[in-house]
């Protein structure tokens, strides 16, 4: 970012509670036209696909730089962070005048999102250059409301496995059509009988999908003893009002030998030069013969006659 732009308004205080990740009341937003936030735009509860936030620009090389996700009013009053207190938040502008960092949404240990932003909030990439100590730029991420996935679809990956693979490995399966974070959503697995052999709550993420490795093994009196019978299984997942299911084969998946292909029949031997069949040639003296032996039965019956 330029100095001219970084030079605006009593930056020293600003900048300092900023770091400090305490309310501080600004004119508003300012935006460089240099300064961008990957993505600006997120679905409530989630950071996007890729689970992360990167914030990149222009500057003096060498300046010092702190970046954080804020959460800020409409008059430029910053109320909390989204970062936790782990996330590693400055950076250096490069040589060339470059710089970029990038937070990621990691598992609930080590992710740098300590929340996420909720329909209505208003987050914002917010830089601040503490070499200059100028004011601190905001680039603002639009929240755009979650849709509840109207077809909602059950797949597993692989559809065949063994049933050691069931045991140790278990069977992967994803399940949408569910709201951000639902703490209700169940799966069962069942036999052809309608048997259940396994069956247990699933997470749901911020995309509204359910997923999970499932173990399925035989037991006796609650002791794990070894695979399941080979078979068609079916795993359903359900909310208790929405929900679909998929089938999984356990047992031999070789693909099955093919058919042997039937044994041609011959063709008719061919004639060298016309082309045509022994069989036609056998027809048409068969028909001559009729039509000769007629002609003397009736050249006889005239003789006859005229005798």
């Amino acid at each position: 970012m330029s100095r001219s732009i970084l030079s605006r308004l009593g930056a020293g205080v600003v900048a300092t509670a900023l770091v400090a990740g305490g309310s501080l009341l600004v004119a508003g937003p300012a935006f460089a036209a240099n300064d961008v936030v990957n993505p600006n735009s997120v679905v409530e509860n989630t950071w996007g696909a890729d689970g992360s936030v990167t914030v990149s620009g222009q500057g003096t090389a060498g300046d010092e730089l702190t970046v954080d996700i804020v959460d800020s009013g409409n008059i430029g009053t910053v109320t909390k962070s989204y970062l936790s207190a782990s996330a590693v938040t400055e950076t250096t502008v490069q040589a060339d005048g470059t710089y970029t960092i990038t937070f990621s949404l990691g598992d609930a240990t080590t992710s740098d999102f300590s929340a996420f932003p909720l329909l209505g909030e208003t987050p914002f990439a917010a830089i601040v250059d503490n070499t200059t100590q100028a004011a601190p730029i905001f680039l603002p991420i639009e929240v755009t409301a979650f849709a509840v996935d109207p077809n909602p679809t059950t797949t597993i990956v692989p559809t065949c496995l063994t049933g050691a693979q069931a045991q140790t490995d278990g069977i992967e399966f994803a399940s949408t059509g569910f709201a951000q974070y639902e703490d209700n959503v169940t799966y069962s697995v069942k036999d052809a009988g309608g048997t259940v052999v396994g069956n247990s709550t699933v997470a749901v993420d911020g995309t509204g999908t359910a997923r999970d490795a499932i173990r399925v093994f035989t037991t006796v009196n609650g002791v794990e003893t070894g695979p399941i019978a080979d078979g068609v299984y079916s795993i359903t997942v359900t909310n208790g009002t929405v929900g679909s299911f998929a089938f999984v084969t356990v047992g031999n998946c070789d693909a099955p030998v093919a058919p042997a292909a039937p044994a041609a029949v011959p063709a008719a031997p061919q004639l060298a030069n016309t082309g045509s069949s022994d069989a036609g040639i056998l027809v048409g003296g068969s028909a001559l013969l009729l039509l000769v032996g007629a002609a003397l039965v009736v050249a006889r019956r005239r003789q006859n006659a005229a005798a």
